[in-house]
């Protein structure tokens, strides 16, 4: 079984570094403990993989000393005694204060102190649980001055030589006083029980950092030998980064603007990178600014994407690639950040700084354009508020006149399509009614016509006289749907008459009255009389039969 425990920077924020030490102070030598590079799960951590049997598995978010417990008993089979779990509980507590204010200097010493009184106090624990004291002694000369700090370390290593945290903690605490070569053999013989690639590079970096030191006091302590005249050399342009000798009439190169950005200075995106996810995972992993992530940050996805932006805006803020996106104030409004938590982020910013190793002017530079973001992001005096107010009513006047305007305007249209719409009911019922009217004109001159007759022969074969005058109507002159006048047709049937009395003989009848001819046309049912005549001719008064 191989537990390793992730330390990349979020995880490591999240307390992965103290759990690696309680997970190793509880198993001891059941199964194998050693750290690990990221496991690609941030956000969850601290984060455990699990190898058991040739099968993996990453376990997230042990941030607690019952989850941890519970881990161990489940793939380790633990079974420590009760008071092994008080003190195993008293320094996971204690790993988690992870502040240097004097406050947590003492509660950690507290911790360390009631974990040794629950083992009888330090003289009978150094005599029956040496392991567990020389991990205590560990802590607590984390937190002392050096002198009593490196008692605490030396006895450590006494009680457990094969400890490397305990020779690791004494050969720091031996360079801090300068006692580089002390140091040095120190942190070689730590190198022996190292477990993993990682801790081996830690003693390296250690030992390069020991021997720098020896090197320079030698140099200080030796004497200073005479220096050797230079010789002289061609002036170089002292503009932008060119070594073109500098000769009269010779232009200079053109300088890179992007040359000295502070972006570039600190190392690139990279590193921008590096130092925005670092300060974001101490703030999560702080236990006064932690919670407050809760009402902006609550899950993983959300609290990467917060990382990004600020990398988005610094990228630009520092000579790289323009910032598209909300301003400072209008991004930050509804999270409400306060002083006191602004003045943690910047100490947060601080501890990334030394960490990558930027140093002055880069980094002050960088602070200095942090704190100049304060304002937008704070807004103390509400100034910023105000403003977006006074934008919010201007954009509001400005859309509801522009939605007045377009009510006015679709109202216009609508009575233009009104009056248009009336104007074609207008002309329709007009053509409607030329229609009717001309059809009822038909209807009489049919009714007028000699040729409305059924008989067309008996009709013919009547005199002109007997065809009463009467039937046209010549007190109008109104044109028929062909333009003629009833005047005009009424030529045309006396010309027809005319034309039929002259190619045939017909009896010429003549009628004394109206009633004569009423009783001699009655004889034949098929001469119009007033009870079959057409109700469009009984409505003349002119009509021969009525």
């Amino acid at each position: 079984i191989r537990l390793a425990v992730c330390q990349s920077i979020t995880c490591s924020a999240q307390g992965s570094q103290g759990l690696l030490y309680d997970i190793e102070d509880l198993v001891g030598s059941k199964c194998a403990v050693e750290p690990t590079q990221c496991l690609n799960h941030c956000g969850k951590g601290p984060n455990i993989e699990v190898a058991k049997k040739g099968q993996q598995c990453v376990v997230n978010g042990t941030d607690s000393f019952d989850k941890m417990l519970a881990l161990l008993k489940k793939e380790v089979g633990l079974d420590a005694s009760e008071i092994a779990l008080k003190v195993a509980s008293l320094k996971f507590d204690a790993r988690r204060i992870v502040g240097a204010e004097a406050e947590d200097l003492e509660d950690r010493l507290a911790l360390v102190e009631d974990a040794f009184k629950l083992l009888g106090g330090q003289e009978k624990a150094v005599k029956t649980k040496p392991k567990l004291t020389s991990s205590l002694l560990v802590m607590r000369s984390q937190d002392q001055e050096k002198e009593k700090a490196l008692a605490d370390a030396e006895l450590a290593v006494e009680l457990l030589p094969s400890s490397l945290r305990a020779r690791l903690c004494k050969a720091k605490l031996l360079g801090e006083l300068g006692r580089f070569a002390e140091a040095a053999s120190e942190a070689t013989q730590a190198m022996e029980f190292s477990k993993s690639g990682m801790e081996k590079k830690e003693i390296k970096q250690l030992l390069r950092g020991f021997e720098d030191e020896e090197r320079q006091r030698n140099a200080k302590a030796s004497p200073k030998k005479k220096a050797t005249p230079k010789k002289k050399s061609i002036k170089l342009s002292d503009q932008g980064w060119s070594t073109t000798p500098e000769v009269a009439g010779l232009e200079k190169m053109p300088e890179n603007p992007n040359i000295h950005t502070l972006l570039k200075r600190i190392g690139g995106l990279e590193k921008l990178t590096q130092i925005v996810y670092g300060v974001y995972d101490l703030m999560r992993a702080d236990r006064v600014l932690g919670p407050k992530f809760e009402f902006f940050a609550r899950n993983p996805a959300t609290f990467k994407r917060l990382k990004i932006r600020t990398v988005d805006y610094l990228n630009g803020e520092w000579g790289g690639d323009a910032y598209f996106g909300p301003d400072l104030f209008v991004a930050h409004a509804s999270i409400h950040i306060d002083k006191d938590m602004y003045d943690g982020m910047m100490r947060m910013w601080e501890v990334m700084l030394d960490e990558i190793g930027v140093v002055d002017p880069e980094k002050r530079e960088a602070l200095d354009s942090i704190e100049a973001m304060r304002p937008p992001i704070c807004d103390p005096e509400g100034k910023f508020q105000e403003e977006m107010e006074r934008k919010l009513l201007a954009a509001q006047r400005e859309r509801e006149e522009k939605v007045r305007k377009w009510k006015l305007q679709r109202k216009e249209k609508e009575e233009r399509e009104k009056m248009e719409k009336e104007e074609q009911e207008k002309e329709k019922a007009g053509k409607a009614k030329r229609k009717t009217k001309a059809k009822k004109v038909d209807g009489q001159d049919q009714c007028q016509h000699p040729a409305s007759f059924s008989n067309k022969e008996e009709v013919e074969a009547q005199p002109v006289e007997s065809i009463p005058l009467t039937h046209l109507d010549t007190s109008e002159a109104q044109e028929d749907a062909h333009g003629k006048t009833d005047v005009q047709k009424r030529d045309a049937v006396d010309s027809t008459a005319t034309t039929n009395m002259e190619t045939e003989t017909l009896p010429m009848l003549s009628f004394e009255s109206k009633t004569d001819m009423v009783a001699i046309q009655s004889d034949d049912a098929d001469v119009p009389t007033a009870q079959n005549c057409t109700t469009a001719c009984q409505a003349r008064t002119d009509c021969s039969v009525m």
